[in-house]
Order: C-alpha cells, then structure tokens, then sequence
C-alpha cells in the first residue's frame, strides 16, 4: 500500500501483484480530502486492516512533518529527508527493469554535483564540528518530496 497526496486529496494505492515478468498493476482504493488526519470510516472499510494501520502510521508521520516545515528552514528539511529519499530511489531502482536514458544521465549529474557539495561540506564539518540530522521513518517520502516540490 502506498498513499499519494495532492493539494486536494490522498489516494490509497494498492499494489496488485501480476504475472511473473509483468509490472505490478497500481489500484486506488480510497481517496479522502487532504485536510483529514485520521482513517475516515469510508477509507477504513475499503482497507485490510494491516493497510489501515500504515495509513494512521503515515497519517501520524505527514503530521509530525508539517509540523517540523513550519518550524525548520525548508533547506534543513530537505537534508534531513535525503537519506531516506535515497533509501527510496535505491529501492525504485532495484525494482524497475529499464529507465529512460535521459532521465539516468539527469540523475547522474545531479547526483556527481551533491557529491561535491557534501565533500565541500564535509571539508568544512572537520572545521566547525557541523552535526545533520537524519530522520528516521521512511513511510511519507513521497509526501515529504511532494510538500517540499510545493514549497519551492
């Protein structure tokens, strides 16, 4: 189960498994307004039960976001999501049997250019003892990403 949210609304993404060597097919479930932060009963009765206890998991998890983006510098939050970013894109990779060339060779670059920023930044961590965070669930990536895409 996955859970996508917008500016209006969160779909309930269900996983459906296919054939050996066919993708997985992408079912919505439910859908609820955005603004909600907790299981809506018309949401509950469409979800397995272990489904609706990842939903209140990323529920409590978008909250504790929302919250910390008030809070924090959009820049903080963005370093202390990447690791678990990445820890999703390792994933995507490991999963998907082809990528578009041009998107690879993007990511590539993009990925050869943070290189040299953390290597710039640790340089200067040696001198000024600099401490980043790291959070800790990974459950509200594609929330975090999007909120994060919103802001900017």
């Amino acid at each position: 189960m996955k859970f996508e949210s917008d500016d209006f609304q969160v779909k309930c993404i269900r996983e459906l498994k296919t054939e050996a060597g066919k993708p997985n097919k992408l079912k919505i479930v439910a859908t609820f307004h955005n603004n909600i932060d907790q299981v809506a009963p018309h949401v509950a009765a469409a979800l397995f039960p272990e489904e609706i206890s990842q939903l209140k998991l990323w529920l409590n998890e978008r909250t504790k976001l929302h919250k910390k983006l008030q809070q924090d510098s959009l820049g903080n939050t963005v370093l202390e999501v990447f690791p678990s970013i990445l820890d999703e894109a390792i994933f995507a990779f490991e999963r998907v049997e082809e990528i578009d060339p041009e998107l690879l060779k993007d990511i590539e670059r993009k990925l050869e250019k943070c290189k040299k920023s953390i290597d710039k930044l640790d340089q200067g961590s040696k001198k000024n003892s600099l401490k980043i965070k790291v959070m800790q669930d990974s459950e509200v990536l594609k929330e975090q990403l999007d909120s994060i895409r919103n802001s900017i």
